[in-house]
C-alpha cells in the first residue's frame, strides 16, 4: 500500500488486478469496466496530451476478519470489503465531456457534496433568443453526457438590454447591450462593492 498525509491507500491498478485474479468479487457486474476505464484516465495511452487526466485515492478498508483457507459460503459472505474511491478530475478531462468512457465513469460516482444554490444570484429576466428544444431537454438522459447536451445546458437565452451609454457615439447592438447589463448587474452586486 501506498501513503498519502498518513493514509494507507491502494490503487485502481491493485484492486482491478484482484478482482480478475478472482480474490475480489464485486456485487455490481460494472465494478471491472469501472476500475478498467478509471485507470485508463490515470494512465492514458491514446489522451491527446499523454497526461494523466485524473487521479484516484483509495484508502484501505478495514482489516478482513481471518476465515479458514476454504471458507464456507456464511463465510464468505462475513467477508466483506467495502472500498470507497475519491476520484480527482484534471481540468484536461472536461474537454473530453461527451467521451463515452467518462459518461460511464460520472454515472457511477456520487458528487462529493451537495450542489448548492449560489450566495448571490443575479435579477431574473424574460429571455430574448429561443432555441427550437427547450433547455429543459439538456436534463434528459438522451442528452446527459453529449456534447449537444453540454451545449444545450450552457445555450446562453438572451438577457435584459442596458441602455445606450451617454459617452458612445456609436450605437451599440443588442447583443452588446445585453452584454453591458450582465456587466453592471453582476458590479452591482454587494461581493464586487
Amino acid at each position: 500500500p501506498n501513503t498519502d498525509m498518513g493514509r494507507r491507500l491502494t490503487t485502481v491498478k491493485t484492486v482491478r488486478a484482484a478482482i480478475l485474479g478472482g480474490n475480489l468479487s464485486p456485487f455490481d457486474s460494472w465494478c471491472v469496466e469501472l476500475f478498467t476505464t478509471l485507470e485508463a484516465y490515470i494512465r492514458p495511452s491514446s489522451s491527446p496530451w499523454s497526461k494523466p487526466l485524473m487521479r484516484v485515492l483509495i484508502p484501505m478498508p478495514a482489516a478482513v476478519p481471518n476465515t479458514s483457507p476454504s471458507p464456507s459460503e456464511e463465510e464468505k459472505e462475513k467477508r466483506v470489503v467495502v472500498f470507497k474511491a475519491h476520484v480527482y478530475f484534471s481540468r484536461l478531462l472536461f474537454y473530453m465531456i461527451a467521451d463515452d468512457a467518462l459518461k460511464f465513469i460520472m454515472s457511477h460516482l456520487d458528487p462529493s457534496a451537495p450542489l448548492s444554490v449560489p450566495c448571490l444570484s443575479l435579477p431574473s429576466y424574460p429571455h430574448t433568443f429561443v432555441s427550437c428544444q427547450g433547455q429543459d431537454a439538456a436534463n434528459t438522459p438522451s442528452y446527459a453526457f453529449t456534447l449537444t447536451g453540454l451545449l444545450k445546458a450552457h445555450e446562453h437565452r438572451g438577457y435584459r438590454e442596458a441602455q445606450q451609454p451617454p459617452g458612445i457615439s456609436l450605437s451599440l447592438k443588442r447583443y452588446q447591450l445585453q452584454t453591458l447589463a450582465w456587466m453592471q448587474d453582476h458590479e452591482s452586486l454587494p461581493h464586487m462593492g
